[in-house]
């Protein structure tokens, strides 16, 4: 069963529009180092967050409690947060899955199956 014109011309669109995002991703999904400074920071907010909520629940105030949280919060952010040196380029994908469908579809028409 062979495509229309139009089928061609949507399917051609659709394939500039995945190369052009796939590169896009690719290009910013390099993975940097934990920066050793904010780790310790945010475990050390994190632990005060967590005596500040005790804190406040054992006092029985709730902003107390609140602070803590937020303080918690904070220090869980500032473990996640990678600013540290790029530790590599990101691998260019082995094969995208534009690429199987179209290897899928030239075995389909050779009649490869």
């Amino acid at each position: 069963m062979s495509l229309s014109e139009e089928d061609r011309r949507v399917l051609d669109e659709m394939e500039r529009q995945l190369t052009s995002g796939t590169a896009d991703v690719v290009s910013t999904s390099e993975r940097r180092a934990p920066n050793l400074r904010l780790v310790i920071v945010g475990v050390i907010a994190l632990v005060a967050g967590i005596g500040v909520l005790v804190l406040g629940v054992m006092i029985t105030q709730p902003l107390v409690g609140v602070a803590g949280f937020a303080v918690m919060v904070v220090g869980a952010s500032l473990m996640a947060n990678r600013r540290g040196p790029a530790v590599g380029k990101a691998a260019a994908p082995r094969s995208t899955m534009y690429d199987n469908l179209e290897k899928r579809w030239d075995r389909r028409t050779n009649g490869d199956a």
